[in-house]
Formats: structure tokens, C-alpha cells, sequence
């Protein structure tokens, strides 16, 4: 009896039914016949750098991963171009040759150009607007003549922008430049927390002729606010009602 042999690479099978020696050379004998190998040009060069391409890879277009990136980025932006249609330059009014579809201008001359054009003319005798002395920097933009003087003009428009505050004992308006205290003076914040510590009313004057007792230390001013809205109310109640019986009867 013959020996029967593997039909790919030749070796000798152990069973007689068999054809090939291993699942190994039954693929690659598949692949043979159904996907033959293409054979590799040589030179092969890059699409994107003109570098020659190593490998056997037959669809193999770029030399490495960056080249196929930046080719994928110019053809986004010739799409672009192309969709955005005929490009000026915004200077001279020639034709855009750049790529990038953010370029606004033909060269860097026409650039400086316009940037020129665009600079405003800096304002004689400028002043600062905290100190009035005159301001010597040629940025148009510039109203302080230093940083102290901005800081200065930022706290007092801090300040300027913060809610009304009234004394936490007498409930006086606060001046607006003493909006960080609580109290319009030492006298009153001592007398507030020795009451306080002392567990003792507050006597709060709410009007001319009207002096009230409160033991709510953190909100005095609303106590005193509560109270001045309660008596107005009462007050336009007693506006509202006919005063002789004639007014009465002409409301009914």
C-alpha cells in the first residue's frame, strides 16, 4: 500500500482518509485557491510624504499612522474649501490659496493691514477715573492708572452694590461705604451683645413716639420692619372706612 502524503506540505498522513496534516495546511491551501496572493509593487511611496512604504501589506497606502492622519485632516478641509465656494482676502481682495478654511487673509501683510485699520486712535488728555491723574499707556482700553486705582473702583463698586443694611440695635440705614459692619457705631454694638449675653429685651425704637421690646438679636431690623408694615396697613384700613354716613351710604 502507498503511503498517502499531506497535499500541501508533503508529509506523511497518519489516516488514510485524511488529505491534509493539519488544519493549518488545509487553510492555507484554501486560501491558494480562492484568495490568491497579490503580488507587492515595488517603490511604493506614500501618499502624504512621498517616503517609500515598507512591508508586505498589498493595501498599504501611508508610511505610518500620523501621514494617514494628516491626510485624512486635508481632505476634511478641502471638503470644507470646496463647500464654502470662492474665498477674498478681506484686504486686497485676491484669491485664497490656503487650505485652512479660518485663513481670512492672502499673506501676513494684509493681516498686519488690517489690524492697523481695525486700532483705534488713542484719546488725548485721558484721566483716571479714580485719581484724575492722566493715564500715559497707549491701550485704548485702559481708564485706571494703575492697579491700586482699579482695585480702589472695584471696592467701592463691591460696596455700592450690596443690599441695603440697617443697625443690628438702632435699625439706622447703614451708610453705603460701611456696608461690611453691622452696627452704625461702637456704642450700639457694644449695648447689643451685652443684652444678648445677658438674655435681656432689646428696645427698639421703630417711631417717633413708639419703642418696642424684642429678643430676636439677629433680626432686629426685621422685627422693626414687621412692625412699621403692620401699622401701615392698619392705617390705610382705617383710610379706607367712610368717615360720616352720607360717604356710607354713597359706597353702598
Amino acid at each position: 500500500m502507498d503511503e498517502r502524503k499531506c497535499t500541501y506540505c508533503d508529509k506523511q498522513l497518519i489516516n488514510d482518509q485524511q488529505k491534509f496534516c493539519s488544519v493549518t495546511c488545509k487553510t492555507k491551501a484554501w486560501r491558494d485557491v480562492h484568495r490568491p496572493l497579490k503580488v507587492v509593487p515595488e517603490n511604493r511611496k506614500c501618499r502624504c510624504c512621498g517616503n517609500p512604504i515598507e512591508g508586505n501589506n498589498v493595501r498599504q497606502s501611508f508610511c505610518s499612522s500620523k501621514c494617514r492622519s494628516d491626510m485624512w485632516r486635508i481632505n476634511k478641509q478641502r471638503e470644507k474649501v470646496a463647500s464654502a465656494g470662492a474665498r477674498g482676502c478681506k484686504t486686497c481682495g485676491k484669491d485664497i490659496t490656503q487650505m485652512e478654511i479660518k485663513y481670512r487673509y492672502c499673506s501676513p501683510e494684509c493681516k498686519v493691514t488690517a489690524n492697523n485699520l481695525k486700532r483705534r486712535v488713542v484719546p488725548e488728555d485721558r484721566s483716571c477715573k479714580t485719581c484724575s491723574s492722566p493715564i500715559a499707556s497707549d491701550n485704548v482700553q485702559q481708564v485706571y492708572c494703575s492697579a491700586g486705582c482699579k482695585n480702589k473702583a472695584n471696592q467701592v463698586k463691591k460696596k455700592m452694590s450690596k443690599p441695603d443694611m440697617f443697625c443690628m440695635f438702632c435699625t439706622d440705614m447703614l451708610p453705603k461705604e460701611a456696608r461690611n459692619t453691622k452696627f452704625c457705631c461702637d456704642e450700639h454694638k457694644n449695648r447689643f451683645y451685652l443684652a444678648k449675653a445677658a438674655n435681656r429685651p432689646i428696645m427698639v425704637r421703630v417711631d417717633a413716639k413708639t419703642v418696642i421690646e424684642t429678643r430676636k438679636y439677629n433680626d432686629v431690623p426685621g422685627v422693626a420692619a414687621r412692625w412699621r408694615e403692620k401699622k401701615q396697613a392698619e392705617w390705610n384700613s382705617l383710610k379706607s372706612k367712610p368717615k360720616t354716613v352720607e360717604e356710607a351710604v354713597a359706597t353702598t
